[in-house]
């Protein structure tokens, strides 16, 4: 802590900062719909082809099962 400096000093400072930093400069109406935009994408490209791989093996091991059950006839 700076030298005469008072502990509710430091912390306006820290929060002034702290709100100068998520209004991004008046900007922050474009900013943060855009960062939860890209986090939202992000983790569909993620998500997506995990469930699309899990469906594809059910359907894959149900076809395989059909397949090599013996035929009645």
């Amino acid at each position: 802590m700076a030298r005469g400096a008072r502990p509710g000093l430091l912390n306006y400072w820290q929060e002034k900062h702290m709100l100068e930093f998520f209004q991004m400069g008046g900007y922050a109406a474009y900013v943060w719909p855009a960062y939860g935009i890209t986090a939202l994408s992000m983790i569909l490209v993620i998500v997506h082809p995990i469930r699309k791989h899990k469906k594809l093996r059910k359907t894959l091991s149900q076809l395989h099962a059909k397949r090599t059950q013996p035929e009645r006839s």
